[in-house]
């Protein structure tokens, strides 16, 4: 599911923030990591970046993706404001598509009025398809941390750029980069056959599947596509109760309770009853009963 996209790449970026910096902007360095979160406005700023670049501070908003959005260059332009007004530096915004989305509008978002011949709004920001860069390029950046995204790019969908990136990587002795890729390869070979062929890459490594790093992602992974699928349940059965159930279910941890959840929810005959089955769980999980 494209959360599990997601998690994989957020966690790859949080594991080697330099190499995205060098990424999205070669020569600037990596300072800091800020974990800012809007959740009261529906915003979330979790892969903010501090950088230095010829003697200038300022942040850098990357945002992972691995399906279309219409509107991510507003998108981006409200998380810039916000992380202005926390900060006090200027902001620039990249977007990394993981996967083939198909046509986009490129940057900036521009905004006029033909009456009058005025610009309303001009918003810049970078935009990554890893499609559409090939192995080659990203092979010349030379870094580490992007080689588990060698698999995702122009002709990289093959098991001898895989290969390349497992043996690179036991080089490099990094565990915590063999088991995202990994990770990752199971998104991308998903016939029975690649499977196969994919457990047997791997069978050497089974301390890669074994190690906590591999644990910790495919738990989350199960955690947030449970919640994603009561979200899009809730969505289609009671929308009056969508925003809701998505505010609160951050909340919930453990992926049992969530699987109650999902059972009242297909059991639950109206809103209402489902509504009040969910507020008793968030009072009796807030007070710690």
């Amino acid at each position: 599911m494209t959360i599990t996209w997601d998690l994989y790449a957020k966690d790859l970026l949080k594991e080697r923030p330099q190499d995205f910096v060098e990424l999205v902007l070669p020569g600037a360095r990596y300072i800091t990591r800020h974990e800012s979160q809007y959740q009261m406005r529906e915003i979330r700023l979790d892969r903010l970046i501090e950088v230095e670049y010829e003697g200038e501070r300022f942040l850098i908003n990357v945002e992972i993706q691995a399906s279309k959005d219409k509107k991510i260059g507003r998108r981006l332009l409200r998380y810039s404001l916000e992380a202005m007004d926390e900060y006090e530096l200027p902001v620039l915004s990249c977007v990394i598509y993981l996967q083939k989305i198909g046509k986009l509008k490129e940057p900036p978002l521009c905004v006029e009025l033909r009456a009058g011949k005025r610009r309303l709004l001009w918003f810049d920001y970078i935009s990554i398809e890893l499609t559409k860069r090939t192995v080659e390029e990203l092979r010349e950046t030379n870094l580490l941390g992007v080689l588990p995204l060698f698999i995702l790019s122009k002709g990289g969908r093959t098991f001898e750029v895989l290969d390349e990136v497992v043996t690179r990587l036991q080089e490099a002795n990094d565990s915590v980069l063999l088991a995202l890729a990994r990770l990752f390869a199971d998104q991308v070979f998903t016939s029975q056959e690649d499977q196969l062929r994919l457990s047997r890459r791997f069978a050497m490594l089974r301390n890669i599947e074994e190690g906590p790093t591999f644990k910790r992602l495919i738990a989350q992974g199960r955690l947030l596509e449970a919640q994603q699928n009561i979200e899009f349940i809730v969505q289609k059965r009671f929308p009056s109760l969508s925003k809701m159930v998505k505010a609160k279910l951050d909340q919930i941890t453990e992926i049992e309770q969530l699987q109650d959840i999902s059972l009242n929810l297909s059991l639950a005959r109206t809103a209402k009853e489902f509504k009040q089955y969910f507020l008793e769980l968030m009072e009796s999980l807030e007070s710690g009963e």
